[in-house]
């Protein structure tokens, strides 16, 4: 099965085009470095007292 899917991958990266902000399913790309960007965000806001709106959306449950 590795195989198949590394065909199928394969195939996709050559279709789909995966943008940069994409964190999930990407080698070099951990969580570590998401969270990392999303308190600094947090606190670049915080600094100049603006609001700022973070919404999270669970594409797991989707299709249940």
């Amino acid at each position: 099965m590795k195989l198949w899917e590394r065909v199928i991958e394969g195939r996709l990266r050559m279709t789909i085009k995966i943008l940069g902000n994409q964190f999930g399913f990407r080698t070099g790309r951990s969580t570590i470095e998401a969270i990392h960007l999303l308190r600094s965000l947090m606190e670049s806001y915080k600094d100049r007292k603006r609001d700022l709106h973070i919404v999270f959306i669970d594409l797991d449950k989707i299709y249940d």
